[in-house]
């Protein structure tokens, strides 16, 4: 069941309540799920971990590249200097 939406409010809103059904999930919405879980492990392939750790070391990168510029080139120097 909707409920009301403000006025520009984002999207639909949703009770969260079973308002007195049941709450738990049928076997129809589980089956569902456990097809479209497979299909999504299915696409994501082998190398899904590795895209996923680059993903986030250039995330962590980009968020900070003033700093990461400069460590780099403070090893940089140090490694030349040695």
């Amino acid at each position: 069941m909707k409920s009301a939406r403000p006025p520009g409010a984002p999207g639909p809103c949703w009770y969260t309540a079973s308002l007195g059904g049941s709450a738990d999930t049928t076997p129809n919405e589980l089956s569902s799920l456990q097809a479209h879980l497979s299909g999504c492990l299915a696409v994501r392939g082998r190398w899904f971990h590795w895209r996923r750790r680059t993903d986030a070391l250039l995330n962590f990168v980009a968020a900070r590249l003033i700093t990461t510029a400069l460590a780099l080139g403070l090893v940089a120097a140090l490694v030349w200097l040695l």
